[in-house]
């Protein structure tokens, strides 16, 4: 054995700072494709009131989309959920469940 790997010692989980990173990365980069003030104000001009942000939304959106951010609220009284899609160089859009 080294004397470099005797005073780093064996990685306590099994994981490598390597993998840590990655790990890290993709949860910070799903995290930054949510735009909740964005998805309240377009669900709002829609005439969905009491509307709750519910984060990030797999495949609900296409491949052009940057944000995809999910939602729930009322609309004319009932309960709505969906979700508003989004990206740099094109609108937004509101697709109901």
């Amino acid at each position: 054995m080294t004397p470099a790997a005797r005073r780093r010692g064996p990685p306590a989980s099994g994981t490598t700072p390597r993998q840590w990173s990655l790990a890290v990365a993709v949860a910070l980069f799903l995290l930054g494709c949510t735009d909740p003030m964005t998805a309240r104000r377009i669900a709002e001009q829609d005439g969905v009131t009491q509307v709750e942000t519910t984060g990030y939304r797999w495949f609900a959106c296409g491949r052009d989309d940057v944000y995809q951010t999910g939602f729930r609220g009322l609309k004319n009284g009932r309960p709505v959920t969906g979700v508003v899609c989004g990206g740099w160089f094109k609108a937004n859009t509101l697709r109901f469940d």
